[in-house]
């Protein structure tokens, strides 16, 4: 049986519908990146939390496939941050304790934790990109240190990426459509990934993974 890597997480690594399209999740253009070896699980979802992420009892499903030597990536960040409704968002804290739970989950079943934080949204004021995640980011640093955990700062290395671009020139990796038949009136949207952003983020989370001493090091395979 194949070595497997679940991705746990929100829509911007999530799999989505055809009426969606072209939305694109980077989970879905990940395995394109490792050796066929692996098997990729992308439980990500819209609208995921760390809060709603348990609540929907996703884990239950990945408890039943998860196995030693496996890898749990975990990423969150961008629904927890929406304290003003509490069905989804969650306070500092809680995001920790949150993660802390995946970690556990993890570790349970002999599975190799690697906590990420959010991918930034494409967000520019006054004409410069600023970082719109709050604190989130670094608690999923502080969370991974204090549990001896992998951590990818994907919030930082997508940041990086993106700056080396002109606004206008950023707008490629992001859903921005005027018209198509899924989205007639058009769409503008600085959060969700299109096919060509996904690609690329996929990419740099590859990248990032293939720093890592790891065993899935040795299985990056970048086109």
């Amino acid at each position: 049986m194949k070595q497997q890597i679940f991705i746990v997480g929100d829509s911007t690594a999530a799999i989505k519908a055809d009426d969606k399209r072209p939305e694109t999740g980077w989970g879905e253009k990940f395995p394109q990146f490792i050796s066929a070896q692996y098997q990729v699980n992308d439980f990500a979802f819209n609208g995921a939390s760390t809060k709603t992420f348990l609540k929907r009892g996703v884990l239950k499903d990945i408890n039943q496939k998860i196995k030693p030597n496996d890898y749990l990536l975990i990423q969150f960040g961008h629904n927890d941050q929406k304290i003003e409704d509490p069905d989804w968002g969650t306070s500092i804290s809680e995001y920790q304790k949150n993660l802390t739970g995946f970690i556990n989950f993890a570790k349970q079943h002999g599975a190799i934790p690697i906590v990420l934080s959010s991918i930034i949204r494409r967000n520019y004021q006054d004409g410069q990109l600023v970082n719109s995640l709050g604190g989130y980011p670094q608690a999923a640093k502080e969370c991974a240190k204090a549990n001896n955990v992998f951590f990818i700062d994907m919030n930082q290395v997508t940041f990086d990426y993106v700056k080396l671009l002109t606004a206008e020139e950023s707008k490629k990796l992001w859903l921005n459509v005027d018209h198509s038949a899924n989205y007639p009136n058009g769409v503008h949207d600085n959060t969700h990934l299109n096919n060509y952003g996904a690609t690329i983020i996929a990419k740099l989370t590859a990248l990032e993974l293939a720093k890592l001493q790891t065993p899935l090091a040795k299985a990056i395979t970048l086109k």
